[in-house]
């Protein structure tokens, strides 16, 4: 047999070889791309009890002791991405997703002159937490049936946290003054992350609904100062974070 020959033979295994491998792996990383609709409903606990100096000639340390009570929560946002079937029974979900998320409004006590008497009249006072976040979100699938799949999830990226609203208000019995001038309304930047777990029902090849639970941390948010200060101390609200039972709906 020719030499040339020989080696046109030994090429057509590995030619087939090489198409067979490409044709696995296109067929393992096919997917469909896809957008989806947000929305839960849930509860958070924000506040944070502490000293704020607002003065320093003279000296004058207000007290706020937040409540700390369970408040509503909702979230409503939208998403896009990849689906990649990476087994049989696998599947990869790979969005940018970005939402809006209410923690409602938070509610506490002030406490004046706190550095030089605790027993001046208190006054309440509240204001309202949100975050708007974008984030990277993975969800790994389990193919059950065509019609069920269970998943987990988790989510990283960025919140702009943001507390406004705030009012003071004197309480029953009290004859403590709020403050003229309230602090002002404020956005930070903080680094944000979500888990979940849930269940996937296909209703037809392009609709599919989600229910999950999902737990949203995303830092925490301050609120500005007053012109009556003239410290740069900031009324903090603590952690943000909530517990949330979601609804998505899936279109591709």
């Amino acid at each position: 047999m020719k030499l040339a020959n020989v080696r046109k033979l030994s090429v057509i295994p590995l030619i087939s070889i090489l198409t067979i491998s490409n044709l696995n792996l296109t067929y393992a990383f096919a997917g469909r791309w896809f957008g989806a609709l947000n929305t839960g409903l849930g509860f958070s606990a924000v506040g944070k009890t502490q000293n704020l100096l607002l003065l320093t000639t003279p000296t004058l340390v207000n007290r706020y002791s937040a409540d700390r009570n369970t408040e509503f929560s909702s979230l409503i946002g939208v998403e896009g991405g990849y689906k990649f079937n990476l087994k049989q029974k696998l599947q990869l979900a790979l969005t940018l997703q970005a939402a809006y998320l209410h923690y409602g409004a938070f509610t506490g006590t002030v406490h004046p002159c706190w550095n030089i008497t605790q027993n001046m009249d208190p006054y309440g006072y509240s204001y309202n937490a949100a975050s708007y976040l974008l984030m990277v979100h993975l969800q790994l699938l389990w193919m059950l049936s065509s019609s069920w799949q269970p998943f987990i999830s988790s989510a990283m990226g960025a919140a702009w946290n943001r507390l406004s609203g705030y009012s003071e208000y004197t309480l029953p019995g009290s004859t403590g003054a709020p403050m003229l001038i309230p602090f002002r309304n404020n956005t930070c930047a903080a680094l944000a992350f979500a888990l979940g777990l849930g269940v996937n029902h296909q209703i037809n090849q392009h609709l599919a609904i989600q229910f999950s639970y999902r737990y949203i941390y995303a830092g925490h948010g301050e609120l500005g100062t007053t012109p009556l200060q003239n410290t740069n101390q900031r009324l903090q609200s603590g952690l943000l974070s909530a517990h949330l039972f979601a609804i998505s709906l899936l279109f591709s």
